[in-house]
């Protein structure tokens, strides 16, 4: 209130002492405003922020409730799969206290929930789901590492990755072969079949620490993230073709000819994929967009689940990453040569 507002309410000869609905109104407020500001000057920040999480993991779980009723009940396969992943975040922040990758936490998460009998689903859709959320959480990986190559080392570098995926992917399955071969006794075609499993590099393993290492400034100056992070790419390529090649003459599934060019093919349409919808990305929607990261968000996400998921439909699970790869990374250079580079980093992180 101001001063001329105090002296009218004070010469009232209705309320010499002042308006008292103005005066509750402004007592009323002062209390509202201490109410508000207690939390924050008797409860630390962190314990707010844990209990901000229980709330809304009590307002999931009610909902889950209401749409799925006996199923997000303790013991329920909705239930289980909200468990293990609530449980692996808190094994993965607390591995990361010890300077190791929070996957490590996940894993162990998961195997000791699998193991002790905390977790099962049942079989038909909750089983679909599970596959379809790993199948989200490697697009989400890929998409990051597309973003996070460098075209120049690209480029430069671009022999010396065909080198480091096929060199130590072949090594590995001739090693693993001779000695399933001579040890466990299999046939040098199990053998094989065997090693091609061995070899296959793991995206999810290598790529969040190899951005972890670029952020940090480590191998930048060699462009040692860009290497690995695309070499990777074409590993399971090749692991994954060479496999069908082999379970094909192991079986004798369709024709093995189309087995063998299977893998090229993977290649020229994951290539193809990703080239063509890097550039529409590029196109739509415009820079000067103002919801323009939302935009390419989901556009991005939902291009590169639908290459992962659509390659499996179609019996080219090769293409799907590759095709993933390449789109995040046209998308990125040729935002970056529009000159959206501000803005460019906060895609990835919204993913």
């Amino acid at each position: 209130m101001t001063e001329s507002t105090i002296q009218l309410e004070s010469t009232d000869p209705a309320y010499p002492n002042g308006h008292p609905n103005i005066n509750a109104q402004h007592t009323e407020d002062n209390f509202l405003v201490r109410f508000l500001r207690a939390p924050l000057d008797f409860v630390s920040p962190l314990l707010i922020s844990y209990i901000t999480w229980a709330i809304i993991l009590l307002l999931v779980w009610g909902l889950l409730y209401c749409i799925l009723t006996t199923d997000a009940l303790p013991g329920g396969s909705a239930f289980n799969i909200c468990l293990l992943i609530l449980v692996a975040q808190i094994f993965g922040k607390a591995v990361e206290y010890l300077r190791l990758p929070s996957l490590l936490g996940m894993l162990i998460a998961g195997i000791f929930m699998k193991n002790v009998g905390l977790f099962s689903v049942t079989p038909g859709v909750y089983e679909e789901i599970v596959i379809l959320l790993r199948e989200i959480a490697l697009t989400t990986i890929l998409i990051k590492a597309g973003m996070g190559l460098d075209a120049a080392a690209l480029l430069k570098l671009s022999f010396v990755v065909i080198r480091l995926a096929l060199l130590p992917c072949l090594a590995e399955t001739a090693g693993a072969s001779i000695a399933a071969h001579f040890i466990l006794h299999f046939p040098w075609l199990w053998g094989l079949l065997l090693g091609f499993i061995l070899s296959a590099v793991s995206p999810a393993v290598v790529v969040p620490t190899l951005l972890e290492l670029k952020e940090n400034g480590y191998g930048n100056d060699k462009s040692i993230s860009t290497l690995v992070i695309a070499a990777s790419s074409v590993d399971d390529i090749a692991a994954i073709s060479l496999f069908g090649v082999i379970l094909g003459c192991i079986f004798s599934e369709g024709d093995l000819t189309s087995k063998i060019v299977q893998g090229p093919l993977e290649v020229l349409i994951g290539l193809a994929w990703g080239l063509i919808w890097g550039l529409i990305l590029a196109c739509f929607p415009n820079r000067l967009d103002k919801n323009v990261i939302t935009k390419r968000c989901l556009m991005l996400g939902s291009v590169c689940s639908l290459a992962v998921l659509g390659s499996q439909v179609i019996d080219l699970a090769g293409a799907g990453p590759l095709g993933c790869i390449t789109t995040a990374f046209i998308a990125g250079v040729c935002w970056k040569l529009q000159g959206w580079t501000h803005q460019y980093v906060s895609v990835p992180m919204t993913i």
